[in-house]
């Protein structure tokens, strides 16, 4: 496979997975909201849905770009680092909100 054949299979790895992370983080955010919220605070549980956008604000209104002065890396680095960041962090977070 040659250099620009991996970077479009790449791009459209990342493009696809995109929706999926989005929906993840979302039945994430409700699984945890419907744990931990609504028993301490007495609200009502959120919908994936309603976790869905509001994971998507919050993403929005809180991003931040860790990758300043890093070195080159190569497209399947960037990828992998992109996919853990989606599915990884989020299963973390589950897994504590799981523990408490």
């Amino acid at each position: 496979m040659n250099k620009d054949s991996a970077k479009t299979a790449a791009c459209l790895v990342l493009v696809l997975s995109w929706p999926l992370s989005v929906f993840f983080k979302g039945a994430v955010l409700a699984t945890l909201w419907r744990w931990l919220v609504v028993p301490v605070f007495e609200l009502p549980p959120l919908t994936t849905g309603k976790a869905i956008g509001l994971s998507l604000v919050v993403s929005f209104l809180t991003f931040q770009d860790v990758d300043v002065e890093t070195p080159k890396r190569t497209t399947g680095e960037t990828v992998t680092r992109a996919l853990v960041h989606a599915f990884v962090g989020p299963l973390i977070a589950l897994g504590f909100g799981w523990l408490i």
